[in-house]
């Protein structure tokens, strides 16, 4: 695992700019799904504290936000020390702890950043070199963009997202882009519904083949028109995709 020195933050963080630095740094540098689940979480609350240069939480909150294990949290955190991504220190009684973020934004790695890492840490076998093409180089940015914004916007609808959400949103970028997932997003948090509803409308639209707003709006209207039809005869129709939960 490759090591950087990581900047104290002393003013408030770009959030945006910070996933996606966390997800720059993770393609040199190996973390578990709980490990990424806690950092999001933390950074999540940061945010919600305005950028404080130290904050405090408790393992219970941090137990509901995560879905993870008091035991995980304890061991993720380390791990997230260990790498530099935060500074923790626990309080006597039960005080909650007290959390430092680090910034990874604009932070430029130069030859000197690289700390000596422990043997277990080195991969025993060379691993070969990819050839990246100018635009592979540019589709995977614009994909790692276009995830750092719809996980941003689903955290702010959501709380944190577990690792099975993250790579369900992960694979419905994919399939049908970034806008139709900020659009099922929207909708979910318009009806007071959670995460699953909005996986449902994704999966809905995914089997019908829509890939594009136009054909949101036009299936919308369809769906209006079907609804207009069966109330004129008297027949109750449920809403668009309430029947799916």
């Amino acid at each position: 695992m490759t090591k950087f020195l990581i900047k104290e933050v002393d003013n408030p963080m770009n959030y945006l700019k910070e996933i996606n630095a966390f997800y720059d740094w993770l393609e040199t540098n190996k973390l578990s799904a709980s490990d990424i689940v806690l950092w999001h979480a933390l950074m999540h609350i940061n945010n919600k504290s305005g950028w404080r240069a130290q904050f405090a939480v408790a393992i219970s909150v941090l137990e509901m936000k995560t879905g993870l294990t008091r035991r995980t949290i304890e061991r993720s955190r380390n791990r997230l020390y260990q790498c530099g991504l935060i500074e923790w220190k626990s309080r006597k009684g039960n005080q909650a702890a007290v959390y430092k973020m680090k910034s990874l934004d604009g932070h430029k790695v130069a030859q000197n950043d690289v700390q000596p890492v422990a043997q277990s840490d080195v991969l025993s076998v060379a691993q070969p070199v990819a050839i990246t093409k100018p635009n592979e180089t540019k589709h995977k940015q614009n994909k790692d963009l276009s995830y750092s914004r719809v996980i941003q916007t689903a955290q702010e609808y959501f709380m944190v997202l577990s690792p099975k959400q993250q790579m369900t949103l992960d694979s419905y970028i994919d399939d049908l882009g970034e806008e139709l997932v900020l659009e099922a997003m929207k909708r979910a948090k318009r009806e007071m519904k959670n995460f699953d509803y909005a996986a449902g409308v994704l999966r809905k639209w995914y089997q019908k083949g829509i890939k594009s707003l136009a054909n949101v709006f036009k299936d919308d209207n369809q769906f209006e028109q079907f609804k207009h039809k069966k109330q004129q005869k008297g027949q109750k129709v449920s809403g668009d995709y309430s029947h799916l939960f």
